[in-house]
């Protein structure tokens, strides 16, 4: 949680490469935060607690390395796209779907829950694949292009 209040702040931190460090970084602390909760007598189960630790922070962290490092491993700038951007929001969504019914904070959605939290999750790396895939598949890496 310290990394998030010693983060950017004004524009600079509303660009998506950042938001996405911090979210990462928001969510691993409020799952240790809830962890330590749960063991404390919390409502909800330890691993509803984990699942944000690990779906929303290693997974939004893993995410914006792979996005960030191929960008620059690829000879570009910073900048998302917008299916990179998506695949920001569906890991958050997916973490959100996986856990807040569990913790009690948001009502139960009908169907299957945790298949709709698993697609999502792995349709933000999909995407990610399909954004990059053609930099990564021509080969185009930092070295090759100096």
């Amino acid at each position: 949680m310290e990394r998030m209040a010693e983060g950017f702040i004004g524009r600079a931190g509303m660009r998506c490469e950042i938001l996405g460090l911090m979210a990462a970084t928001g969510f691993s602390g409020l799952g240790m935060l809830a962890l330590g909760a749960a063991r404390l007598g919390a409502p909800w189960s330890e691993v509803a607690a984990l699942h944000l630790v690990v779906m929303g922070g290693l997974g939004l962290g893993v995410l914006a390395v792979l996005a960030i490092a191929g960008r620059f491993h690829t000879g570009q700038g910073l900048g998302f796209s917008r299916r990179t951007r998506a695949a920001f929001a569906l890991i958050a969504l997916a973490t959100c779907l996986r856990v807040l019914p569990e913790m009690g904070l948001i009502p139960w959605p009908p169907g299957p829950l945790h298949a709709a939290s698993a697609l999502a999750w792995a349709a933000a790396f999909l995407l990610w694949v399909w954004d990059y895939w053609p930099a990564i598949r021509d080969g185009n890496t930092l070295e090759q292009l100096h």
